[in-house]
């Protein structure tokens, strides 16, 4: 794979992992 195609796969891995984060953990520490 190219460079580009890494970077946008860690862009969008870093996005799940921040919409996981916002779901699932997110309401657990604000409550």
């Amino acid at each position: 794979m190219t460079r580009a195609q890494w970077l946008l796969l860690g862009a969008v891995g870093l996005g799940v992992a921040i919409v996981i984060y916002l779901v699932f953990l997110c309401p657990a520490d604000c409550q």
